[in-house]
Parts: C-alpha cells; structure tokens; sequence
C-alpha cells in the first residue's frame, strides 16, 4: 500500500495529526504480523518496540528498540512502570501504546493509564484477557445479557461435575486463555469432559470455560470505536469447520447474510465491546448467528491477526493497521459508511490434511507466483508447518483467496483454484466448508 493510497484513505488533517508522533508498541507479535513493521512508516508515525527477544526481525525496522523481559513474575503494574523509567532514561516521550498480542493487552493498557494515553481501557483489557470473565461481565448488564449462553468456569478437576449438570451436552470446553482455537474441544458426556481437562490441562493450564455448543453460522466482527463511539464494522463469514475440530476452514467477506442480520450482528458486537468497557482502538468479536440471534463466542481487544486487515483493505479500502495507530493517538476517525467494491472468499490449509503437498518445497513458491500474477490473494500464516502444530493442536499454514464480485462467481472461482493445485481430498470436503456462502 503507497503513501498516495493512505493519504487517499485519510483527510489531510487526520494525515498531518499523525507525522513525527511516537507509538510504543509491546510485543513483536507473531509471523502473520510481520507486515506491521513494514507498513507502519508509511503513516509518518515512529515506533518504539519493547519485547525480550533481541533477536526478533523487526528489530532493524523500528526507530527504537528496548529489550525488556515483561513475562516474567512481576504484575502489569510493575512492569508498566518499569517500562515508562526507561523510557524516561532514553530521553523517549511516547504519544500513543498500543499491542498486537492478546497476552499483552493489559500491560499496554496499564501503560496507556499510568501515562493518560487513548487506549482499549484498562478495565476491559484485563476482562477480555480471559473468556470466562468477559462472559461473567456482559452476563450482568441488561444490554448485553442476551448473547450470552450457558456457561460455567472450570479451575480443578472436582468442579467438572458442577459445570457439566449446569451446561448440559452437547458443550464445549475452552481455555481460558488462547485463540485459533487452540484447546478447544467439544465434549458429549462426562467422561470425555473428564479426559479431555486432564489431558488439556497439561498444556494449557487448569483454568478452562465449559459452555453450551451453539448452532448456527459462525462470524468474525472488526470494529473501530473511538471514545466508545462505532466508527466502521465489518463482517466476516466463517464456513463449519471439521468434526471435532475447530481449526477455520473457509471464509468470504463481506457477508452473505441479509442486511438486518449484518446490522444485527454488528450491533451485538458494539454492545458487548461497551459492555466490557472498551474505549479506543480496532476490536475483533466472534459470534455465532442463531435462531435466536447473535451470540457470543469470545472478544479479543486488539486488531484482528491473520488475514483480515488485507481483506478490509481490499474489499472496503479500510486500512485496520492505520486505525489502530490513528486511535491510540487519539485521533477520532473520519470514516464514511463503508461499501464493499469486491467480494473475497478463502481456503486453509492445514498441516493434519495437507502437509503431504506443503512440505514440497515448491508448494510455497507456486502460491507466490499466483498471487503476484493476481489468481489468488496468498497469504502464509506461520513461518514453518511445525510452528501450525502443537500437542494435538494446530493452526491453518496458509489462506488461500480468490476475488470477484459475485458470490457463485467467487466461490466458482475458488473451487477451481483449489482443483487445479492437486489439493483435493475427501478428509477436507470443500464444498461442505463453503455451503453457507
């Protein structure tokens, strides 16, 4: 994206407003987030980076680097302060902070407190931090009561009874912390809940949410909200993933749903964000459309990862990144409703069905080439397919997407992309993950 294109995007004003402000940024994040450390230079902001890894590539990108350890056994508040001390010893005054990663939302919110900066809110940094807390929270308010199912917190092994009778089967068991559906099982009796926690609790800790397994359509909400007020919202259709599994599979934007269903869900997404007390910045909410309206599935108080900001940027020419930085600056966003001019619609691939193809070393090259000569829009999500698994766990390799106008022009499209690369198989029945588009 040229600077031409993000002057084109933004009022001058707005542009000006953000020249030569400092943005401290906590994390390097993961692979998918590597585009920030190229793109960010091209809205006249400077970055100063705090993560322990001093061997992290984004090192040489950003206008200063600071190696501070803030994983270990100190709380936010301790680090926060840590942080700002240095800050002050390099002579660095910041303008705005602001955090890719879910684990460091609170610590980049208790910065933004302690130093009266635009943010997430810290209260609601520390609420959405954990799935449990944040569906305890929006349980207790009248607006947002309602998107709520049956749930219940599990932290030892002696509370899966009392879970279990009051969430009832079929139900689904998540850690309290994590994403991509890392940890997530589905359960169907109290055995397997009983087995599955103590096999899961060796890899993601004791602290697990028992909740009602939700039927319906699966959704991805981006939202920019400045000083609690919606600026833009965009919608995401998510296909059915594999049995048992919750790994995404396949996704089109913008929705298929009908008008009202895309307001519907995009209302509840606004409610649930006040709810937890989000204030500034770029939001992602995932909720599930049902018979009986949205509900929610989980919150996360920073932008959205993998391929989303390149997917608003393409169909809306919405840049998720630049709102990011724009709102943690306290610059209010002046955004017109927001029109689609394509449509976009995409693969996984993942290592358990496809690791066979993606461990050719020309497998990556051939996508490359594709999206360079505009078949498909290419994007690699982890840096190598051992990085996708994890003790039984795994996250998509890559997307691969298609865009066109039409709906059955895209999907068309798409399933012979997918065809002609030999990645056809009947363990990852496409035309099954793509039904609801």
């Amino acid at each position: 994206m040229s600077i031409l294109s993000t002057k084109a995007m933004i009022k001058p004003q707005e542009y000006m407003a953000m020249q030569g402000k400092t943005v401290l940024v906590i994390g390097v994040g993961g692979y998918c987030q590597r585009f920030i450390w190229d793109v960010y230079k091209e809205f006249g902001i400077k970055i100063v980076l705090v993560d322990p890894d001093n061997k992290n590539s984004a090192i040489s990108k950003v206008n200063s680097f600071i190696e501070y350890d803030f994983l270990s056994q100190k709380t936010e508040q301790e680090h926060a302060v840590c942080i700002i001390k240095i800050l002050k010893e390099k002579g660095v005054t910041i303008d705005g902070c602001v955090t890719f990663i879910d684990t460091c939302g609170p610590l980049a919110a208790t910065i933004c407190h302690q130093q009266n900066l635009h943010g997430t809110g810290i209260q609601a940094a520390f609420v959405a931090k954990n799935k449990g807390t944040t569906y305890d929270v929006l349980r207790t308010k009248e607006q947002t009561n309602q998107f709520i199912v049956k749930y219940n917190q599990i932290n030892t092994i002696s509370g899966l009874e009392n879970a279990f009778s009051y969430v009832g089967v079929p139900a689904v068991m998540k850690p309290e912390n994590g994403s991509c559906g890392a940890g997530v099982k589905r359960i169907t009796d109290f055995r397997e809940l009983k087995v599955t926690y103590e096999n899961e609790a060796l890899t993601h800790g004791k602290k697990f949410t028992l909740m009602e397994f939700i039927e319906g359509t699966q959704h991805g909400i981006e939202l920019i909200l400045f000083q609690r007020e919606l600026i833009a919202s965009f919608v995401t259709d998510y296909g059915p993933t594999r049995k048992d599994r919750f790994t995404e599979t396949t996704a089109t934007m913008p929705s298929c749903l009908s008008k009202g269903a895309v307001e519907e869900l995009m209302t509840a997404a606004h409610k649930c964000c006040i709810g937890i007390g989000l204030v500034d910045g770029v939001f992602n909410v995932e909720m599930k459309m049902t018979s009986n309206g949205p509900k929610l599935i989980e919150m996360n108080a920073r932008m959205p990862s993998f391929y989303i900001r390149d997917w608003v940027l393409t169909c809306y020419g919405i840049d998720l990144l630049l709102y990011t930085f724009m709102t943690c600056l306290g610059i209010r966003p002046e955004i017109t409703k927001p029109v689609s001019t394509h449509r976009i619609m995409g693969i996984t691939c993942v290592p358990s069905v496809h690791k066979e193809q993606l461990l050719k070393s020309q497998t990556v090259d051939i996508f490359n080439d594709m999206d360079q000569r505009g078949i498909i829009s290419y994007h690699q999500l982890s840096n190598s397919l051992e990085e996708c698994e994890n003790d039984g766990d795994e996250i998509p390799f890559c997307s691969l997407a298609v865009i066109d106008q039409d709906i059955q022009k895209t999907k068309d499209k798409l399933l012979n992309v997918w065809n002609s690369i030999g990645f056809k198989t009947d363990s990852y029945d496409i035309k099954y993950f793509l039904k609801d588009f």
